[in-house]
Order: C-alpha cells, then sequence, then structure tokens
C-alpha cells in the first residue's frame, strides 16, 4: 500500500527521488524563486533577514469536511488577502 501524508518522504526511494530533482539547477526553486529573493534581499547588508511563507494549505478552512473522516480537500478561503491569519 502507498504512503501518504508526512510517512510519504519516509520512504528512502521516494526521499531520494525528491532529493534528486529538489537540487537539480533547474528545479523551480533555483530558477523562479531564489533570484526573486536574492534581488529583494540584496540592499540588506550585515542584517539578519527572516522570510516566512504561509503555505496555501495552512490558510484552507475545513468547510464540508466530516470529522472523522480521511479529508479529501483542502479550500484555500482568501489566500490573496494580507494580514494576520486567525483561525477558529
Amino acid at each position: 500500500m502507498g504512503k501518504a501524508g508526512p510517512s510519504f518522504y519516509d520512504d528512502e526511494m521516494v526521499f531520494a527521488t525528491y532529493m534528486r530533482h529538489r537540487h537539480r539547477l533547474d528545479a523551480p526553486n533555483e530558477t523562479l524563486e531564489k533570484p526573486v529573493i536574492l534581488e529583494l534581499v540584496a540592499p540588506i547588508t550585515n542584517k539578519q533577514f527572516v522570510f516566512s511563507v504561509g503555505h496555501p494549505v495552512i490558510t484552507s478552512c475545513d468547510r464540508g469536511w466530516v470529522d472523522g473522516t480521511p479529508r479529501q480537500d483542502w479550500v484555500v478561503d482568501n489566500y490573496f488577502s494580507t494580514g494576520v491569519r486567525v483561525t477558529d
């Protein structure tokens, strides 16, 4: 049976494949994200920089999810709204 959730990457072959892709020179982190971040922080010298990103699944709501059943979807509301996120 396949693995899901956090245990998915516990499989050595899965993790090795992920790491190979993650460290490719043409990986999205290197070609899309890294250049933009480096451009944004270039003016900051001799200072500490903290960068935080909220993954969309963290901003999702549980509307339609029946407690005690496997979660089938992750509805993302107000994704482009900025500011503090508050959950019940």
